[in-house]
């Protein structure tokens, strides 16, 4: 249950691209709605017009966001630390989107869970979709409509030559049809480039001006072009199916078009006479419930509209170059502010807290260039024995990442040298990146090192360093890990595949290496030996899962999520060659530097996406998806002495 609330939270706030368009159409409605609130005294045609800029952006903003540059805008939500948790875990098991492990883990058991034929994304993705098909039946049926009726409709060629010499008072130069048909109620428009004005059988029977008013009001219709701005408009609203504010848009559209065609009208008919004449036409709207799917006359709106005529205080009259411009560039200004925003929302918690369990002794002190070599040999960053902890010069960022995203999850007490990516680690003063710390701690009896570099770490960088963190999850890039289209290439081993951790205790380092490079390799050992030019990997008795969560992400220039659906251990080994993918400096903490050509007596090793493809039949695709982060709040600089 926790895992599908945590999937909603994140599809609903995590920056992914739906969500963020989400939020800007949103902000679109709601200033457009503000707008029709400051011109309500203002013009019908003014405010229609308004609206139709405000349906353009609608319909072009996810176009404009998809093509444009990013400029991410972060925005925080607060939520529970049990359903962030469980969305780290639960998402490592997702085919589309994943995070990353910010939280220990137990991995082998994530391996095994079965792939998901579909995620929570992509149901809600195709419930939006087969909404907008269903939304978008009555505009393709409205259409046949209207064209059925066209064929069908009796020439009437009196009140052609009316709309004629009316159109050419309206500035309309094209050809205007009328048509008599026993589907209509009511006067109706439809077509551009050949439009044609539909009226009812017994409209030869009208007064001189009653018809002269329909058809004016039907040619104004034409002249502005609402046959096309309201079926574009209705295709929005059927993108748009759920969302309730652009119905009420649509509503106000289709009001205020109706209005601005009265207003016309007004130019040359009394008021009193107009609104009698739309009460007549409402009472024969509701005796014919059947009206043409697109037609424009609504009998709902027919109030408002007779209550807009007979207000004197109302204004009246085109839009007007003026108007049209200010639209125009209102819409341009908002399409180029929003389209490159890539709304990102950032779910907060409050990081894990120490458990009350703490170190009976510890010394945390700064570097000295002692603590960090012995003789011209590195010391190495972690190591461990029975009750007791050393962490020699590692900046603090790295720390508080082994501290709060779960180094305790490491199963080999050998790996002294751990890939951790601490770009997991954001926020907090400078120094917690350049300054180095040794600290050396031991506990009372013999507890797990999971424990001493968790809640125990924790607790000790909390006293010392006055430490305040908290959890977010964000949408970030990243590359998914599935199987080539050749199947893998590397098969799972049994336990007696990798030689264990407590064997290999009692070998020499150049022992292990011996077997790192042979079949069999120490068990959660992770081995990498190169040049400037390549660089040869050796893994025992790992997951996939932690190959791509762990190994990977902590070379690449983004994290990588196993969407492979394939459990088990393997033993890896995999020489590739340096790319621009491949992060600088990560390799036994030296700067790689600018990428070298190798000399022409060596040949170039494989990039390590068509090595992973080749050598173990994985392959890595850009993706997106949400990742954890522990951000520092504030810290306390040791002192130097």
């Amino acid at each position: 249950m926790n895992a599908t609330i945590s999937e909603i939270i994140r599809i609903a706030v995590t920056g992914s691209p739906l969500a963020s368009i989400l939020v800007k159409v949103t902000l679109i409605m709601l200033l457009a709605l503000v707008a029709m609130r400051l011109a309500g005294r203002n013009r019908a045609s003014v405010r229609h017009t308004l609206l139709i800029a405000a349906f353009a952006l609608l319909l072009v903003i996810p176009i404009a966001s998809t093509f444009a540059p990013s400029f991410r805008v972060s925005v925080l939500i607060q939520a529970r630390e049990e359903i962030v948790r469980s969305s780290f875990k639960a998402d490592l098991r997702k085919p589309v989107v994943g995070v990353t492990n910010t939280v220990a883990a137990d991995e082998s058991s994530i391996a095994q869970q079965p792939k998901s034929s579909f995620s929570l994304t992509l149901l809600l993705f195709a419930f939006w979709v087969s909404g907008t098909i269903i939304f978008s039946l009555p505009i393709v049926g409205g259409l046949w409509q209207a064209r059925s009726l066209r064929r069908a409709g009796i020439p009437w060629p009196d009140a052609e030559w009316t709309a004629f010499s009316l159109a050419i008072e309206a500035g309309i130069s094209r050809r205007v049809r009328v048509l008599l048909h026993e589907s209509t109620s009511g006067p109706m428009t439809c077509g551009t480039l050949h439009p044609a004005i539909l009226l009812p059988l017994d409209a030869p029977s009208w007064r001189c001006e009653e018809l002269s008013r329909a058809v004016v009001h039907e040619l104004e219709h034409v002249r502005r072009g609402d046959w096309v701005t309201r079926c574009l408009a209705r295709a929005v609203c059927a993108v748009y199916w759920f969302h309730p504010l652009v119905w009420v848009l649509w509503r106000r559209f289709i009001l205020e078009a109706e209005r601005a065609c009265d207003d016309a009208v007004l130019r040359r008919a009394e008021p009193a006479a107009y609104a009698d004449q739309l009460v007549s036409l409402a009472e024969r709207l509701s005796a014919e419930p059947n009206q043409p799917i697109l037609a424009m006359a609504n009998r709902h709106d027919l109030s408002n509209r007779i209550h807009a005529l007979l207000d004197s205080r109302q204004r009246r009259g085109r839009a007007g170059v003026v108007w049209v411009g200010f639209a125009c560039a209102i819409s341009t200004l908002l399409m180029l502010t929003l389209s490159p925003l890539d709304v990102v929302a950032r779910i907060q918690t409050p990081a894990t807290p120490a458990d009350g369990r703490k170190f009976e002794v510890a010394t945390v002190r700064p570097c000295n260039d002692d603590d960090f070599r012995i003789g011209n040999e590195r010391r190495q960053e972690t190591s461990f024995s029975p009750g007791r902890i050393t962490i020699n010069c590692i900046p603090l960022g790295r720390i508080i990442y082994f501290a709060y995203a779960g180094i305790g999850s490491m199963d080999n007490p050998l790996i002294n040298d751990h890939p951790g990516d601490s770009t997991h680690v954001r926020g907090g003063p400078g120094w917690i990146e350049s300054d180095t710390y040794y600290i050396e701690a031991r506990a009372e009896g013999t507890p797990e090192r999971g424990v001493m570099m968790g809640p125990m770490l924790r607790a000790l960088l909390e006293e010392r360093f006055k430490l305040k963190t908290h959890r977010e999850l964000e949408d970030v890039p990243m590359y998914s890990m599935t199987v080539a289209k050749g199947g893998l290439k590397i098969k799972p081993i049994d336990e007696k595949g990798c030689i264990s951790a407590d064997i290999a205790r009692n070998l020499s380092r150049d022992e292990i290496l011996g077997l790192d490079r042979s079949s069999t390799p120490v068990c959660g050992n992770f081995t990498s030996l190169g040049d400037r030019y390549k660089r040869t990997w050796a893994l025992g008795g790992i997951t996939l899962a932690r190959f791509a969560n762990q190994t990977l992400s902590g070379v690449l220039d983004r994290h990588v999520m196993d969407q492979t659906g394939v459990g088990g251990m393997f033993n890896i080994r995999l020489e590739f060659g340096y790319d621009d993918t491949i992060k600088q400096g990560v390799f036994g903490g030296r700067p790689v530097g600018p990428i070298p050509e190798p000399p022409a007596d060596i040949t170039p090793a494989p990039s390590i996406f068509t090595a992973l493809e080749e050598q173990l039949g994985l392959k890595l695709e850009k993706s997106r998806g949400p990742r954890g982060f522990i951000v520092i709040d504030s810290a306390e600089r040791l002192s130097q002495k």
